[in-house]
C-alpha cells in the first residue's frame, strides 16, 4: 500500500533487494533482477548489496577474498548487463562498503534474543551468533535507503523469496522504533532446480541451472 500510494502521488520510493555471491547469476537470479528493473521504471531508486561477507559467515565461500572476486568478475557484470540506470542505481559489496557495518551496530542494539528466538524459533539457533551477523546486516540493508545520507524516509519494497521473511519482520520491529517506515515486500517463487521441483535452482550447483554466462549451445542442454 504504501508503494501504491507513493506511485499515486508522484513521490520518491526505493526498491532493495540482493544476492549472496557464490557463482555467476543464473535464470533463478533473473526473476528477482526483472522484478527491480520493472521498479525502477516506474521510478524506484533501486539500491543491490552483493552480501559477499554472509557467503563467508554461512560456509559457502572459502574465503572473503573468493567471495569478492566472485561479486566482481561473476555478478556484477551481469547486472549491469540488465540495463539498470546508473543515476538511480546502487550496487555495493558489503567487505567493501564499510558504512553497512556502522549502520548495522547502529540497529543491533535494537534486535534481542527474544526476538531471534521469535522469528527464527529455538531450533534454528545451533549458531546464534551467524543469525545475530546476518539479522543485523540484513537490517541495516533493507533500512539503508531510507538514512539521511540516501534521502531520509521514504517507502521502501523488498522483493525476497519467502524464506527471507523473517529479516524482514525484523526490519519492520526496528523501523518503527527508529521513526522510519516500515518496508513493504513482494515475495518471489523459488525457480525449480533443472533436477526437479524437490530443489531451487543455486549458483553453486552448475547442474541444478542456467547461468546467465552460459553459451546458447550449453543453455540448451
Amino acid at each position: 500500500e504504501s508503494i501504491a500510494k507513493a506511485l499515486a502521488n508522484d513521490e520518491p520510493f526505493a526498491v532493495i533487494s540482493g544476492l549472496s555471491p557464490t557463482g555467476p547469476l543464473h535464470f533463478g537470479h533473473k526473476v528477482i533482477f526483472d522484478e527491480l528493473l520493472w521498479l525502477q521504471k516506474l521510478g524506484a531508486d533501486v539500491f543491490i548489496p552483493i552480501t559477499n561477507d554472509e557467503a563467508y559467515v554461512v560456509g559457502k565461500s572459502k574465503s572473503l577474498k573468493e567471495s569478492r572476486k566472485c561479486a566482481y568478475e561473476e555478478v556484477i557484470p551481469s547486472i549491469i548487463a540488465f540495463g539498470f540506470k546508473p543515476e538511480k542505481t546502487k550496487i555495493f559489496v558489503d567487505s567493501d562498503y564499510k558504512d553497512i557495518y556502522n549502520v548495522a551496530m547502529n540497529f543491533s542494539n535494537s534486535i534481542t534474543n527474544s526476538k531471534i528466538k521469535g522469528v527464527f524459533g529455538e531450533e534454528n539457533l545451533n549458531n546464534p551468533g551467524v543469525f545475530f551477523y546476518r539479522g543485523a546486516v540484513q537490517l541495516a540493508q533493507i533500512l539503508l535507503p531510507q538514512l539521511i545520507e540516501f534521502g531520509g524516509p521514504k517507502p521502501t519494497v523488498v522483493p525476497v523469496g519467502i524464506d527471507q521473511y523473517p529479516y524482514i519482520l525484523i526490519s519492520r520491529d526496528i523501523a518503527e522504533k527508529r521513526n522510519l517506515i516500515p518496508p513493504a515486500s513482494i515475495y518471489i517463487k523459488f525457480l525449480n532446480s533443472l533436477k526437479g521441483p524437490e530443489s531451487k535452482m543455486s549458483a553453486s550447483d552448475p547442474s541444478s541451472c542456467i547461468y546467465l554466462t552460459d553459451n546458447p549451445k550449453d543453455a540448451e542442454r
